[in-house]
């Protein structure tokens, strides 16, 4: 067998190097959150190897674990969403906890307490959507949700800008809402995290209004601001950080379409440019775009697709978006 060419050979080690890095386990700062809790019966004694389900409302998916000896069990990496918990264990009637919301890095604690009966009886309690007080972390953060990031104008559809409701977060002077000061560091000290992977341009001394990306507002579920007291996954900052999830598509069809316009021609001219005799400046921008989402196959395989763009005015550089979101 003759010998490999130095081509063949740098060919062969490029398709093999990929291969081996797909067996490598990759770490990312953590968007998603925990439930976890424990499981007692109606005098207050634990319930050791209860099935817990945690099912994500939106999407079907569910997560089933065991309680342990003390009755506690932990369901981590969970997509911000609403959730229901249904506890099962024989001798005990069913019990359903349903619409928990469920936080950006976020860790809740669902305590759950089992009625003696049979399993075919259900005993539902609602916790509303609403959030939790947090016991279990001393992270000071606010999260955005999605209801603020849709409904607030936002000049420029930047998402980004939402982050100075937080107290502590300053906009920075350029006011483009995406570089804030955050607890009294630079802006360029701060992190800027979707889906748990970093959004800052690689390189030194740069302020997070160079982001890597900047999503659709329709395409955010919603994203935390963390001022204080921030976990030890996020190195390399100074300031806060702000962590960002996007969506995902649902088990039915559904499309949106849209279209913001702005034009001088629907503006008033201010008082002093009226007094200097001048003409009120010439603006228009419009930004178009939709989305549309479903199942491949219920349950198991999503969908979302996303496009925006704003056509370029003279003077203007001219963004065109796409966002390609999903669950396997």
């Amino acid at each position: 067998m003759s010998k490999l060419s130095p081509i063949m050979r740098l060919t062969l080690l490029g398709l093999l190097l990929p291969l081996v890095g797909f067996g490598l386990p990759v770490r990312a700062q953590q968007f998603t959150g925990t439930i976890q809790g424990v499981v007692q019966d109606s005098t207050g004694a634990v319930v050791a190897g209860a099935e817990v389900s945690v099912i994500n409302i939106g999407t079907g998916e569910t997560r089933t674990v065991t309680t342990d000896g003390n009755g506690a069990y932990v369901a981590p990496q969970l997509k911000p969403a609403l959730y229901r918990v249904v506890v099962k264990k024989s001798g005990f009637k069913s019990a359903t906890l349903d619409e928990i919301k469920l936080d950006v890095q976020q860790v809740r604690a669902v305590d759950i307490k089992l009625e003696v009966g049979q399993t075919t009886e259900t005993v539902t309690v609602s916790a509303s959507g609403t959030a939790a007080i947090e016991t279990t972390s001393s992270t000071v953060s606010q999260t955005i949700e999605n209801k603020r990031i849709v409904d607030l104008p936002l000049n420029g559809r930047n998402p980004f800008s939402l982050a100075t409701l937080t107290p502590g977060v300053i906009p920075s002077s350029n006011n483009q809402g995406s570089s804030p000061f955050i607890s009294g560091g630079r802006n360029a000290t701060s992190e800027v995290a979707i889906d748990g992977i970093t959004n800052v341009s690689a390189e030194n001394n740069v302020s997070i209004l160079d982001l890597n990306y900047t999503p659709s507002v329709d395409a955010v579920q919603e994203f935390s601001v963390q001022t204080n007291s921030v976990s030890a996954e996020f190195g390399r900052l100074g300031g806060g950080v702000i962590n960002l999830v996007t969506k995902s598509g649902g088990n039915t069809f559904h499309w949106t379409a849209f279209e913001f316009h702005r034009n001088s021609a629907l503006d008033a001219t201010n008082f002093f440019t009226n007094r200097a005799n001048q003409k009120k400046g010439s603006f228009k921008r419009n930004q178009f775009g939709g989305n549309v989402g479903g199942p491949v196959v219920k349950d198991k395989t999503l969908f979302l697709r996303q496009l925006r763009r704003r056509p370029a005015r003279p003077g203007e550089r001219r963004y065109l978006y796409r966002s390609n979101t999903g669950m396997a």
